[in-house]
Order: structure tokens, then C-alpha cells, then sequence
């Protein structure tokens, strides 16, 4: 996982949980665990932010954005750990199925 990768809707990027593993350590592990065993994440996990970056100066149009989602880097480990999971089972990457789903949405 890129531990500087934005921050998502709670403010806290990968580098705060590398800086403050010993002290979040746990619980992630704990919070990952629990939603493997039970299917359900907590209020607000799996929540995102699209934000629009400009792909030029002055952008006017749709085309002329980059669409970006910002999501919570605890339920980006949680996808990783399936995503790792299905390419290990032979089955397609979860990225290109989202991007399918995006590309279905956006048109």
C-alpha cells in the first residue's frame, strides 16, 4: 500500500498508520479481522470522496478533469487483501472490474 497516498474522508493517509503503528496497530488488524469474519464494515468505512483535479489550466469541461476518489485507507487495505485473493484464485483483477463499473456509470 503507498503509505503516501492522499488521505481519505477521515483525514488519515497511510503514513499516519506506518507513523503510528504501534499505537493503531491493533486495532487495524482487529478491524480488518472483524470484517472477514463477520462481512460488515464499520459506519462510514467504506465512504469516499470524489474530488475533480484539473487535467489543464483553467479547465472548462467535464473531459478536462481527472476524477479522483479519495477513500478510507482502512477499507483500501481490506480491498487489497481481496483483490491479492482473487489474482491468487486465477480470477480477474478487482481494479479492472471497478474501472469497468466507473466507465458503465460515467457514460
Amino acid at each position: 500500500m503507498d503509505h503516501l497516498s492522499a488521505p481519505g474522508p477521515n483525514g488519515f493517509s497511510g503514513r499516519f498508520y506506518s507513523h503510528y503503528w504501534e499505537i493503531v496497530g491493533l486495532y487495524v488488524v482487529l478491524a480488518v479481522q472483524d470484517f472477514f469474519r463477520t462481512g460488515r464494515v464499520f459506519r462510514g468505512l467504506n465512504s469516499n470522496f470524489i474530488v475533480l483535479i484539473p487535467k489543464t489550466p483553467n479547465a472548462l469541461t467535464v473531459n478536462q478533469f481527472r476524477l479522483i476518489a479519495l477513500g478510507n485507507f482502512l477499507f483500501k487495505v481490506i480491498t487489497k487483501i481481496i483483490d491479492d485473493r482473487l489474482v491468487s484464485l486465477g480470477v480477474v483483477k478487482l481494479e479492472t472490474v471497478l474501472m469497468v463499473l466507473l466507465n458503465a456509470l460515467m457514460c
